[in-house]
Parts: structure tokens; C-alpha cells; sequence
């Protein structure tokens, strides 16, 4: 019983400091995106980051030619 509280007490310790680790990692993270304008900066994040191809409908099937009005207005389907 004892070693079960051992090998318990073991397993919280370093699961926390894991998650330390994580924090300190992430805290030390700075991501900038130079543009002229927040626009341009949003439009570049989204192109960037493919959010187009799931909460665009039709993105794929228009090559990515629709206009910015029909932009993330999401999937009837799932998203």
C-alpha cells in the first residue's frame, strides 16, 4: 500500500512539473505578423492557418476565389 502511494505521489509531482515546463515554454512564445494594417494581418493568419478550408463552404471547390464576405460564415455540416 505504501508503494502505491509512493508510486501515486510520484506520478502528481511529475505531471506538475511537466505542466511547468509547458507554461514557461509557451510564456517565452512571441509570434509577430508584420503588415500594414490588422486586416492584412487577420487575412494572412487565416490563409496561413487553412481556416478557410473547414469553416469556408465551397473554399476548396472555389480554388479559394470567394470573396472575403462569404469567409468563415462556417459548415452547415459540422463546424
Amino acid at each position: 500500500m505504501k508503494f502505491f502511494i509512493f508510486c501515486l505521489f510520484l506520478t502528481f509531482l511529475f505531471a506538475c512539473e511537466k505542466e511547468n515546463e509547458e507554461k514557461e515554454i509557451i510564456e517565452d512564445c512571441v509570434i509577430y505578423v508584420k503588415s500594414k494594417t490588422p486586416e492584412d494581418a487577420g487575412k494572412y493568419l487565416i490563409l496561413v492557418g487553412g481556416c478557410n478550408d473547414c469553416h469556408t463552404p465551397g473554399w476548396d471547390i472555389s480554388g479559394g476565389s470567394l470573396p472575403k464576405s462569404e469567409w468563415l460564415v462556417g459548415n452547415k455540416i459540422w463546424i
